[in-house]
């Protein structure tokens, strides 16, 4: 499974090996079975798509990173380096969600907890370059001077 997160531990079922998929998961069929009392089995194999339509979900092991890192550095220290990977990250993102975006089309950023300088960003290449007809930014958690840039 590429994308896929193990739900095993939470299972009723503890003898199967299942697996959530996250929403617009491309996969193909495998093998199909019906068994007694109208039920049917069918298994998948999950495939790479060629588009990126939804975000990876973080890894326990990319987690455990994190938490290695913020104990092994003092407190004061652990927070600016914290903020400067989750600063870098979400430039990451957000630039991954201006080039996904079509020029006069609409623009998802929910959720996306936009700086003043992403908005800025946003501003200019979804706005200004693309001619986004409009801007989702449900809990994007915009300030007033956010939205005075968007104005």
């Amino acid at each position: 499974c590429i994308k896929g997160k193990d739900i095993g531990k939470h299972s009723y079922f503890k003898k199967e090996n299942e697996v959530l998929l996250l929403p617009a998961t491309h996969v193909k069929v495998t093998s199909h079975e019906q068994e007694s009392n109208n039920l049917h089995v069918i298994h998948l194999q999950e495939i790479e798509s060629s588009h990126v339509l939804l975000e990876s979900v973080s890894s326990e092991k990319e987690i455990q990173n994190l938490k290695k890192m913020s104990i092994r550095k003092t407190k004061l220290r652990t927070l600016i380096i914290s903020a400067t990977i989750l600063e870098r990250y979400r430039n990451i993102k957000l630039k991954e969600c201006i080039l996904r975006c079509k020029p006069e089309s609409e623009a998802y950023l929910n959720g996306k907890r936009l700086t003043k300088s992403d908005v800025e960003v946003v501003v200019q290449e979804l706005i200004k370059e693309k001619k986004c007809r409009s801007l989702f930014l449900r809990e994007s958690h915009v300030t007033s001077e956010g939205a005075l840039i968007i104005s």
